[in-house]
């Protein structure tokens, strides 16, 4: 009688090798796929869970479980290949544009703001963040979650003129190699040009539109992505219909693109809202400003999620933050020094109504599409920290310095009323 021993031994190396084989395969593919800038994919509940611990080495943006989010949402949808650090390539250089080196990307960090949080030139030792703030943790109502990482509120001032550019209130965090000087910003003549003919002066558009915020009790909604909705009730979609509304209460015309262009794939969003600010521009040659509305999102290395706040007359209110880009990179953008001029004055009037609301301008290499007018800029609206409700009172404030500011020099207004000139 034949042992069964040897017919197994036989059997489970014939069996194993097209195992390994097949393996191989899939994992060449998933590579080839995710190196050409991802796709979307639907993953089990176990899967899923395994690849957002994997993803964030933390519970997830929101401060919840893995388990948590995919309670409120099944499947939940996962991309490779995606996430901020693509930010910084998503403007790729053509090949004729393309420069000897590829921009490097943008990894979310504190720096420079891990410094105490306090006025110009004043120290303390040790550090201090905001002392006498609580760290707060965000979980579904009725559920405890005692790995959720927490949520500090801060208030991201420079500490002082070493790490920036600045005149003493206007501050510059300059990445870039280019030479500036703050004062002469703000005393450059403006490159905006009051309308010869009817039509919008402003575009308002979102190369990242599904950027949302932290959901409360208030602003619930189900993420399509990590710290993303496609559901423009609660993304920055909804911060773009409330600065267009009040651009127009002060007397402007206000266009507004409200398209996704992060969705279905986050690569290449630039390229994808360039086309749209270009078809508005040809359409509308009376644009002069073009503004880009996301939020940003801040998160410590031990996961960590920092929410920026001010107190301004609407209560707690989210900081916001100017993204100026440059030609550092190669890219034609002859204009760049206007848009940061233009960022500048505009700082200088929001700060002195709110000192602590504007983060310093952030000068890049990249160009982020503003080569398409001389008054374009990425307006951070908050973190994905921050609530809905404090990036409205953020959107609203703004508007309320931004409105009369861009009523005068468009449609050359003082007060509210046409200038003789006119």
């Amino acid at each position: 009688m034949r042992s069964a021993v040897p017919v197994r031994r036989r059997v489970f190396p014939v069996l194993l090798k097209p195992v390994i084989l097949s393996l191989l395969a899939i994992a060449v593919v998933w590579a080839v796929l995710a190196a050409r800038g991802g796709f979307p994919i639907q993953l089990g509940r176990g899967a899923a869970v395994a690849l957002l611990r994997a993803e964030t080495g933390r519970q997830n943006a929101f401060g919840l479980s893995a388990e948590s989010l995919l309670a409120l949402g099944s499947p939940l949808l996962v991309r490779s290949g995606g996430g901020e650090a693509a930010q910084a390539q998503d403007e790729a250089p053509s090949a004729q544009d393309a420069p000897a080196e590829a921009p490097p990307e943008m990894v979310p960090t504190l720096a420079p703001y891990m410094t105490p949080l306090l006025p110009y030139g004043e120290e303390t030792d040790p550090p201090v963040v905001n002392e006498g703030w609580d760290d707060r943790v965000w979980s579904v109502p009725g559920e405890t979650d005692p790995g959720a990482h927490p949520l500090r509120e801060v208030t991201l001032l420079p500490m002082s003129g070493e790490e920036y550019l600045t005149d003493g209130t206007v501050a510059v965090n300059n990445d870039t190699r280019c030479e500036i000087d703050v004062p002469s910003l703000l005393a450059a003549p403006s490159k905006l040009i009051p309308a010869a003919a009817d039509g919008p002066q402003v575009l308002i558009i979102h190369t990242h539109g599904s950027e949302s915020f932290l959901p409360d009790e208030r602003d619930f909604y189900i993420p399509t992505d990590i710290e993303r909705t496609e559901d423009t009730r609660y993304n920055v979609v909804r911060l773009g219909d409330e600065i267009t509304e009040r651009l127009e209460a002060a007397g402007l015309t206000v266009a507004h693109d409200r398209s996704i262009h992060d969705f279905p794939t986050f690569s290449n969003s630039y390229e994808r809202s360039l086309e749209s600010i270009q078809s508005y521009v040809e359409q509308y040659p009376t644009i002069q400003v073009v503004l880009d509305i996301h939020r940003d999102s801040v998160t410590q290395a031990d996961g960590t999620m920092f929410k920026p706040v001010c107190e301004s007359e609407y209560g707690k209110t989210a900081q916001m933050m100017f993204v100026a880009g440059s030609n550092d990179l190669g890219l034609p953008h002859d204009n760049w020094r206007d848009n940061l001029a233009f960022a500048a004055k505009l700082q200088s009037r929001l700060l002195e109504v709110c000192p602590t609301l504007m983060r310093p301008i952030h000068l890049r290499e990249e160009r982020f599409n503003q080569h398409a007018t001389p008054g374009s800029l990425i307006l951070e609206i908050g973190t994905a920290g921050n609530s809905l409700t404090e990036a409205l009172r953020a959107a609203n404030l703004f508007c309320d310095v931004a409105g009369p500011y861009l009523a005068e020099e468009l449609l050359a207004m003082d007060n509210g009323q046409l200038t003789m000139d006119n």
